[in-house]
């Protein structure tokens, strides 16, 4: 079913889901047989590659993630995927219910799929514009008040998606964007391919399985470096809200 505020568009074995107001820009773009990054188009050194950033006339600036696999199986096929309800269907269904449950995460403008059965995917989304990787501003903020609120801005936005229902599949340092204006607004939660959702909040249980993900994240990033007690603590002030312990952590 389409989404309400989107368009599906079809020629042959391409179909993209086009939010209405974008869909005179991107439409055209996306419905090409193969889709490629226009000039000037940016390469974002994040995830599991093939992401960019772009600017299509007049103002409008994208981020494009074609659907690539992980794990050992990536390793064979990249981006190939087989299934009767694509991903990218899947990921733009989340991501509109996390946003109506207050999820910080950039909006879907486009969901592409190529393919019947045997597929390859694409999402489109808004940039979030003046931001950096949670792993990028806390390696170049250092000791201090600077990190602390990269780290709170964070448990603030992981918060209010585990307080939505969401369980992210691949909650990690670079898939969490926190704001280079200002620290007193969540950062932004990205890529929420394969994450699960609930009719409520997550349990205890799915929480802290979600957060023992981050941190196995930050030990990958630095080595094995235990996180240090400022960054932990900023990041529980930020997620608990002066509400209390939400994960028995």
């Amino acid at each position: 079913m389409t989404p309400v505020g989107y368009t599906l568009l079809r020629r042959g074995a391409v179909r993209v889901l086009v939010r209405d107001d974008v869909v005179t820009r991107l439409g055209p773009w996306l419905m090409a047989p193969v889709v490629r990054p226009p000039d000037g188009a940016e390469s974002i050194a994040s995830g599991r590659g093939g992401a960019y950033r772009t600017r299509l006339p007049p103002d409008l600036r994208v981020v494009v993630r074609p659907c690539r696999r992980g794990g050992w199986l990536g390793r064979l096929i990249t981006s190939t995927y087989v299934g009767c309800r694509p991903r990218p269907w899947q990921e733009l269904e989340v991501s509109l219910r996390a946003r109506a449950r207050a999820v910080p995460t950039p909006a879907i403008l486009a969901a592409r799929v190529a393919g019947w059965g045997i597929y390859r995917g694409a999402v489109v989304s808004e940039e979030a514009v003046d931001t950096m990787t949670l792993a990028e501003a806390l390696r170049e903020a250092g000791d201090g008040a600077r990190r602390v609120g990269f780290a709170r801005a964070a448990g603030e936005a992981v918060a209010r998606l585990h307080d939505a229902g969401v369980e992210h599949a691949d909650l990690n340092l670079g898939n969490i964007l926190v704001s280079l204006r200002s620290l007193d607004v969540p950062a932004q939660v990205i890529d929420l391919d394969k994450a699960r959702m609930g009719a409520g909040p997550l349990d205890a249980s799915a929480r802290r399985r979600n957060l023992r993900r981050l941190e196995r994240s930050w030990r990958r990033v630095t080595e094995g470096t235990p996180v240090p007690p400022d960054v932990r603590e900023g990041f529980r002030a930020g997620y608990e809200g002066g509400d209390g312990p939400r994960c028995g952590c």
